[in-house]
Formats: structure tokens, C-alpha cells, sequence
């Protein structure tokens, strides 16, 4: 896993802004190429949630509705167009709190069962990701396996914009 300058990796959380906004780190990720992580403003009431939560959930960071850049809440735009979405929280980031969500790369999303493999997904709500439909404006990821026709947490390739 990488660090920045300031000795901060992809799963570093805290209260107190350690990077700009917006600022990307990049990591090698073996055969899978490379992370982009994206470091961003939980400016919700809720966590992002990721591996590391008591129900293992990974929420999708969309902008906050003041479209303040990297000021992110848990998705909650059925559809949301890529530009409004940072990322997918691979770890929890506590309301109020900042840290990074990954941008681009191989990672985790948690899928509302309509998703197959080698599709293309895209923001549903709650965090959740949907099949895309014809909507390719607001695609922000391919399943690299099937959900099952359940809720289920699988590996994608997540590719956001805003970052």
C-alpha cells in the first residue's frame, strides 16, 4: 500500500485534514494495475462504510447536494451522472471525518442484486450500486463477478470521475 509525502496511506482516517482535498494517490496493485485513491470530506450524518464495519458494506461517496468539491455523502442520487461521484469507500470514513475513497482500480462495491458479471454499474442509493441500464452517462464501475440476484459485496473495477 502506498504513502503520501506526509506518510498518510489509502486507510488513513482522521478529524483533522492531513491533504488537500481532492489530492490523488496512486498505488500499484500487483496484476490488477494501478489504485487511484481520492481524498475527500465526509460531510455527511452517516459513515461511509467499507470492510472494516460491523455490517461490511461499500458505500459509494457522491457530492454532498452544496456541491462543495470532495465534500462527499454516502450516495444517495439514483443515477447520479459519474462527474458527481469521488469513489467507493473501501474502509469506514466516520461522518465528519477525512480520508481517502477509491477512485479508480479493482476494489469492492456492494450491488442490490441486479448485477452480472461484466456488466456496467452504476450509483442506486443507500450506497448501493444497479445494474446500468441504458444509462452510460452515470456508469461508474464493471462487476468482475455476479451478485447472484441478491445484495451482495463482489470485486468491480471502479472508475469515477470527480478526482
Amino acid at each position: 500500500m502506498g504513502f503520501t509525502g506526509a506518510g498518510i496511506s489509502p486507510t488513513t482516517v482522521s478529524t483533522d485534514q492531513l491533504a488537500p482535498l481532492g489530492f490523488v494517490l496512486t498505488v500499484p496493485d500487483g496484476d490488477n494495475g494501478l489504485q487511484e485513491w481520492v481524498y475527500i470530506y465526509n460531510d455527511g450524518t452517516t459513515p461511509l462504510r467499507g470492510a472494516d464495519t460491523t455490517v461490511v458494506k461499500y458505500d459509494v461517496a457522491e457530492l454532498d447536494t452544496d456541491y462543495a468539491l470532495f465534500h462527499c455523502i454516502r450516495g444517495a442520487t439514483s443515477s447520479a451522472v459519474k462527474l458527481r461521484v469521488a469513489g467507493v469507500a473501501q474502509h469506514e470514513i466516520a461522518a465528519g471525518s477525512y480520508g481517502f475513497v477509491l477512485r479508480k482500480g479493482k476494489g469492492k462495491v456492494t450491488t442490490d442484486g441486479t448485477v452480472a458479471q461484466g456488466e456496467c454499474f452504476k450509483i442506486k442509493n443507500a450506497g448501493d450500486v444497479q445494474d446500468f441500464g441504458s444509462d452510460a452517462a452515470s456508469i461508474v464501475g464493471m462487476a468482475l463477478a455476479t451478485d447472484g440476484g441478491g445484495v451482495a459485496n463482489i470485486d468491480a473495477y471502479i472508475d469515477c470521475s470527480l478526482g
